[in-house]
């Protein structure tokens, strides 16, 4: 659902009634909360809200509504017992704040600017709304008829609104606009460029008239309205440019309807599908060419039509069923606002994906992408902007740029000195997949372009960093990643699992190790408080153990350094037998500091309480339950990041609370 407010509104109100996972109202007796308001990496709002009953409210003031645009929102409630809970629990609340037709300024140059922008926006609302009905209802050929026609027509209204609004707001300086409303209303066909021409010749009038100070007001606001008119285009794009790989499916399901949303929701502006043929011609969003892996259903891809595509689900992440998406379902749903980063899948269907994007009038609004040079070729032709694909440095960047390719994707097996040689050649770079921040920062001090990321918010730095862990959402959140199974068969790769109602962890009593990232926690203080309960699910024997992973310097860890020296930090082992120890892993070395700490041991549904208190010069570790405590003196690692692990033995955690002392 989507809430919309008018620019400067008051007492407009957004309203939430959280649930148990059982559909049932939350409890919040003595609970307190915040309504956070965000679009990309800025927040906008971060106040008190109310609780009234079961709901949870938040009411606008003025500032609150002061920026037109695309939000999302949602509650950070405390329960009576310090428990956060985030409201919705999967997604986000979506706002959209419109702009009011009311004055801006005093100043005749913002008010026509203002007149300018509201008589574009309906416009460009309503010539879409027209645009969504009639596809559903004639041809493609019949629709571009009937949607000319309409637009000529909404345009002559559009006008005579214009016209009697601007002898209100400039009086006897009506002529300044008079010609550029007419030619609006003159219109018989769908003329951007001209609607955009029109503006901009009025705005040159208009500052003639004004002061310095509103002369930068108006081209801002003309900016703002030159790119409402084209939407967000590849070539405006700022560097480093991050694509959401396969609808960011870190936290998404893989290539679904709800994963796509989910990014433009965040503010992404790139979304990359890969884009498959089903029997009957459809294109498809889906990366294998198998349905196993991501759906419940079986069998080779070309097997299925839209509509048995379209009936699997997407099951591939606990907590979240997906939508299997159709490519243009994409278009429709989000046109000209979002940038289109499609893979190529399959033999044939270069030319169809292409001609696709010409139908839609989105060749400004794409990218394509392939392992083939020769799949990229109409693109080319059609000046459809088009990124050339290597796993292999088998080819020199003076051929890929011999073959009118500008852009390479490459992948981070590649040797540097080959992403390098591109670089210098003149080609634009984006490497994949990029998922931990450690390499985002190795590859953008090399000057790469770009990223293709399962987790692009976390990447650059901008997702959210919480106090309390996010299990109570029982869904992934940014961040929080595993490694991969290695060669040795001691790591096995599994990122775990959410047990209701608030824990995470891996239920099962394993045969590796396992390692998972925190990424909610963001990047920890010089000094800290970490409180967190371990549940002991099933028992393997004495030596094996639960852990807590704290300070490393990267957003990686492993305890086997099967990555090539990036696993530093410390990693507090808590064993079946009751022993705990602090081990200090820098790279390839690993050094148990001080001595066991002995306590209780540790049976199979039992649960241990454990808090850990980083100063400047100590590591103080105590097990809460039964008092035991030790204390370390080291100073090697500060700040860093945090992770959850097991080794064999079944454990989840919960209710982990990190207080921050230090910056």
């Amino acid at each position: 659902m989507v809430t919309f407010f008018k620019r400067n509104d008051t007492n407009d109100r957004i309203e939430y009634m959280p649930t148990t996972s059982n559909g049932l109202p939350e409890d919040l007796t003595g609970a307190t909360a915040k309504f956070v308001m965000t679009s990309g990496d800025k927040t906008y709002i971060n106040a008190d809200a109310d609780i009234i009953g079961d709901s949870l409210v938040y009411v606008f003031n003025a500032a609150d509504s002061l920026y037109v645009g695309n939000y999302v929102g949602e509650f950070h409630v405390t329960l009576a017992d310090g428990t956060i809970r985030h409201y919705p629990r999967k997604g986000f609340l979506s706002i959209v704040i419109e702009r009011t037709l009311d004055p801006m300024s005093e100043t005749q140059a913002e008010e026509a600017i203002a007149l300018n922008v509201s008589l574009i926006e309906d416009f460009k609302a309503d010539i879409n709304t027209q645009v969504a009905t009639m596809r559903m209802a004639a041809t493609d050929a019949q629709a571009a008829t009937i949607t000319a026609n309409a637009a000529a027509s909404h345009a002559q209204t559009q006008g005579d609104y214009a016209k009697s609004e601007a002898d209100r707001l400039v009086g006897t300086d009506v002529s300044v606009l008079d010609n550029k409303i007419g030619a609006l209303s003159n219109l018989q066909t769908i003329n951007k460029d001209s609607v955009v021409a029109a503006v901009n010749e009025t705005t040159a009038q208009l500052a003639e008239k004004a002061t310095k100070d509103e002369v930068s007001n108006i081209s801002l606001n003309i900016d703002g309205v030159n790119k409402k008119l084209s939407g967000i285009k590849f070539s405006d794009l700022q560097e480093p440019i991050y694509f959401a790989h396969r609808g960011a499916k870190n936290i998404f399901p893989e290539s679904s309807q709800e994963a796509y949303r989910g990014c433009v929701n965040m503010g992404l502006s790139v979304i990359e599908m890969d884009v498959r043929q089903a029997t009957d011609g459809t294109l498809i969003v889906h990366h294998d060419d198998t349905m196993e892996r991501t759906t419940n259903k079986t069998g080779s891809i070309d097997y299925y039509s839209a509509m048995g595509f379209k009936s699997a689900v997407i099951d591939l992440l606990p907590g979240w069923a997906g939508t299997p998406v159709l490519f243009e379902d994409l278009l429709r749903e989000f046109g000209n606002k979002v940038v289109y980063a499609p893979e190529i899948k399959g033999a044939g269907i270069n030319t169809k994906l292409v001609d696709t994007m010409i139908k839609y009038n989105l060749q400004d609004n794409v990218i394509i992408q392939s392992f083939s040079a020769p799949d990229l070729t109409y693109a080319i032709s059609k000046k459809i902007p088009v990124i050339y694909l290597k796993a292999s440095d088998d080819v020199t960047p003076a051929t890929i740029l011999g073959w009118g390719i500008k852009h390479v994707g490459l992948s981070t097996t590649l040797p540097d000195s080959y992403v390098t040689s591109c670089i210098n050649a003149g080609l634009k770079v984006y490497m994949y997949t990029v998922n931990r921040r450690y390499e985002h920062t190795k590859y953008l001090n090399m000057g790469v372009h770009g990223f293709f990321s399962d987790d692009p918010l976390w990447v650059k730095g901008a997702s959210p960093v919480l106090e309390w862990d996010s299990f109570r959402d029982q869904v992934f959140s940014h961040g929080m990643f595993q490694p991969p199974v290695d060669g040795n068969g001691v790591l096995g790769g599994n990122r775990g699992e959410f047990v209701s109602p608030n824990k995470f962890g891996w239920t099962d009593g394993g045969t590796l190790r396992d390692f998972c990232m925190q990424g909610w926690a963001g990047e920890l203080s010089s000094a800290f408080t970490l409180s967190a309960k371990m549940n002991l699910v099933s028992s393997v024997s004495s030596v094996r153990w639960g852990s807590i992973v704290f300070c490393t310097p990267n957003d990686y860890f492993d305890d086997q350094n099967t990555s090539g020296n990036t696993s530093s930090g410390y990693n507090l082992l808590i064993r079946e037998s009751g022993s705990i120890e602090l081990f200090l892993r820098n790279g390839s070395t690993a050094t148990q500091l001080g001595t066991s700490l002995a306590t209780t041991a540790i049976a199979a549904g039992q649960q241990v309480s454990i808090k850990i208190q980083a100063t400047a010069t100590q590591i103080i570790i105590t097990r809460t339950d039964t008092g035991h405590t030790m204390t370390i003196n080291d100073t090697t690692f500060r700040k860093g990041y945090l992770h959850l692990g097991r080794n064999y033995s079944g454990v989840t955690f919960e209710n982990i609370n990190i207080v921050r002392q230090g910056g």
